[in-house]
């Protein structure tokens, strides 16, 4: 089955539950991975080692690129009539294009949240227009080795024993269906992760 006979977005993990729709892409080649990053990333752990888990992110990255990629986004999530969309369970925005063409998904999916991590400070300016959007949530990710926020205009998202964690308002360590979806509908509030 080709690219585009093939749904673009997949069904929710166990930890994020049933009910959200996801899209990832490759860690580490769309990201701006910090040695502890490339250590400890979880996309980089468990099934994401499969190879047919990495040949899907690969045909995400090229699906991506496509002229059609935000028609058939825009399709699946209306016809999913979904309430949660997460950006990036592996992966980060890798152009101003591409995020552009998240603009336009989230604009014209407004009955959806959507939710994304990111360290892409090379591309500010795009991340705080996305972010701006009435129905996204977004965090700054930030890890042990980092001490200076980039992204001030944006909640964080840190993990246990980084410089950040005491200052986030809340701490979770459960699954997105367990604490009923706090990161998407909790705008504005920063999170501290336990390692996983």
């Amino acid at each position: 089955m080709g690219i585009n006979k093939k749904k673009l977005l997949k069904n929710g993990n166990s930890k994020l539950g049933p009910k959200v729709l996801t899209w990832s892409l490759p860690p580490i080649t769309t990201c701006r991975p910090s040695t502890w990053c490339i250590k400890n990333c979880y996309a980089q752990k468990g099934t994401f080692r499969f190879k047919n888990v990495k040949e899907a992110l690969d045909r995400n990255l090229i699906a991506s690129k496509q002229e059609d990629f935000e028609e058939k986004v825009i399709g699946q999530i209306n016809r999913a009539q979904t309430r949660f969309v997460r950006i990036h369970v592996s992966g980060d925005f890798y152009s101003e294009e591409y995020i552009d063409k998240w603009i336009n998904i989230v604009q014209a999916c407004k009955q959806s949240i959507f939710l994304f991590y990111t360290r892409r400070s090379d591309f500010i300016t795009k991340i705080e227009e996305l972010s701006k959007e009435p129905n996204v949530a977004a965090f700054e990710s930030l890890d042990e080795t980092m001490n200076q926020r980039l992204m001030s205009f944006i909640p964080f998202a840190t993990v246990e024993d980084s410089a950040f964690d005491s200052l986030a308002d809340r701490k979770c360590d459960m699954g997105c269906a367990e604490c009923n979806y706090k990161c998407w509908t909790n705008v504005g509030k920063s999170v501290m992760f336990k390692k996983h």
